[in-house]
């Protein structure tokens, strides 16, 4: 798990210092440069909408999702089973040489243990999957309905709740608004432009 998450932090990396290109039907609202340096040094006049959260809240939330382990990826019993048929194929694996190709080690590896845990299924084994975690949604909701709440009673402008919710309003005039629909006038699919 270690490899697949060390190859997404390098795509995101990676991802995140190409160039977003002007668009001039987009300008109101789709910025242009890097991403991490839209994110980390944003344009002046730009709002920042961070807080720093409520520890008492965390605490309650955390406290919600204590038997969550955030590094597994599988229950203990399928980690096993699917330990022992990577062992019983035989395939010697070196994580510092993953190349593509459906000839390389980890492919051929992929390719037993899928067929190893379908055999298993088929055989009536049941391959246990992780409980999803969801124990704290209950108490997102509760406390986002509180400031909802809240707002109503101290007559708070709908577009503050908003904004204490965490979500953006944008106001938008008929003229500089476009349409996607006017897109295909000037040739725009959508797709990323790289010279």
């Amino acid at each position: 798990m270690d490899t697949l998450r060390n190859h997404i932090a390098s795509f995101v990396t990676m991802y995140n210092t190409h160039l977003i290109q002007r668009q001039v039907q987009r300008e109101w609202y789709l910025p242009a440069g890097k991403p991490n340096l839209l994110y980390n040094y944003p344009p002046e006049g730009c709002r920042n909408y961070s807080t720093l959260p409520n520890p008492a809240l965390l605490e309650l939330i955390e406290g919600q999702l204590s038997w969550l382990d955030e590094t597994a990826y599988l229950s203990l019993v399928t980690r096993a089973l699917c330990d022992d048929i990577v062992l019983r194929c035989n395939i010697p694996l070196d994580l510092t040489k993953i190349l593509p190709g459906i000839d390389q080690q980890h492919t051929q590896i992929y390719r037993e243990l899928r067929e190893g845990l379908f055999r298993a299924e088929e055989a009536g084994r049941v391959v246990e999957e992780l409980e999803h975690p969801i124990g704290a949604l209950a108490t997102i909701e509760e406390m986002v309905q509180k400031y909802q709440n809240e707002a109503e009673k101290s007559n708070i402008k709908e577009e503050e709740v908003d904004n204490i919710l965490g979500e953006r309003r944008v106001d938008e005039d008929e003229d500089e608004a476009q349409n996607d629909t006017n897109d295909a006038e000037f040739g725009d699919d959508g797709a990323f432009f790289e010279p």
